[in-house]
């Protein structure tokens, strides 16, 4: 009540909130009448008496009868946290917000909102570098309506898997007295799996490890050559596998026949 400079300080003021009456002692100019929380909505504030400290009353309380309307501030909702695979976007179609001026989402290492950063649910399309580092802080923040000032954040973690990659190594020569050949396959972002183009009846020591053996069989040294793969199964949500393959030749051990044991006379070759 700062344009109250006539009378004498202190005062004595009472008034009403929506009609509860209530009163100060000891107010001096510039004071804080009453501090109060108050819930959304509009409430009625009617001065019904100002006394100085000589003990005058004021007369025309006209200007000290107004409403308060208090206004919800903002409310934003990113979504829950969420995982894709690499390559997929993601539509934030789970967002939500309220009693705002206008939107803007923020977050990523260089990825791009569609059709824009300032709509509700727009589609996240991750960049190279959020796809490294395997995951992105996404925030919605809801501007406030006036009079309020203070906007509204929230945030959500999107998750990104990298596809699945399978290397089966280089190609391998091996004889066909070794029985086996070593693999040392190497599987990123899933769960191997080792199979024979054509089965021959040979087989893996452990068809699941990506280091393992494979015996050959008797088919396997008569082809000479044999091509082995493995295959990346990926985690969900990926779902598209990868497959790389080698060839193993097997070189046959050498034979040798002399011929039949032979008599002949001296002098003769």
């Amino acid at each position: 009540l700062c344009d109250i400079f006539t009378g004498e300080a202190p005062f004595t003021i009472c008034w009403e909130l929506d009609g509860s009456p209530d009163c100060e002692t000891i107010v001096f100019v510039g004071d804080t009448l009453f501090l109060q929380t108050l819930d959304p909505g509009t409430y009625h504030v009617e001065i019904t008496s100002i006394t100085d400290n000589l003990g005058n009353v004021a007369t025309d309380l006209s200007p000290y009868d107004f409403n308060i309307e208090v206004v919800t501030g903002p409310t934003a909702y990113a979504g829950i946290d969420a995982t894709v695979c690499e390559g997929i976007n993601h539509v934030l179609s789970m967002a939500s917000a309220s009693n705002n001026s206008s939107l803007e989402w923020t977050g990523g290492q260089g990825g791009v909102f569609i059709p824009s950063n300032t709509m509700l649910n727009p589609m996240y399309v991750p960049s190279a570098l959020d796809i490294e580092n395997g995951f992105v802080d996404l925030c919605l923040s809801a501007n406030p309506e006036d009079p309020c000032t203070t906007p509204f954040t929230d945030c959500m973690t999107l998750t990104i898997r990298a596809n699945a990659v399978a290397d089966a190594g280089s190609d391998i020569s091996v004889c066909e007295t070794d029985g086996s050949v070593q693999l040392n396959g190497v599987v990123t972002n899933g769960n191997p799996a080792w199979a024979e183009t054509i089965f021959t009846g040979g087989f893996f020591e452990d068809a699941n490890l990506a280091s393992t053996k494979y015996f050959f069989s008797a088919d396997d040294i008569l082809l000479g050559t044999i091509e082995l793969c493995l295959t990346a199964i990926p985690s969900n949500p990926c779902f598209i596998p990868d497959t790389d393959c080698l060839i193993v030749t097997i070189t046959q051990s050498p034979e040798v026949n002399a011929g039949l044991d032979k008599q002949v006379c001296e002098g003769e070759s």
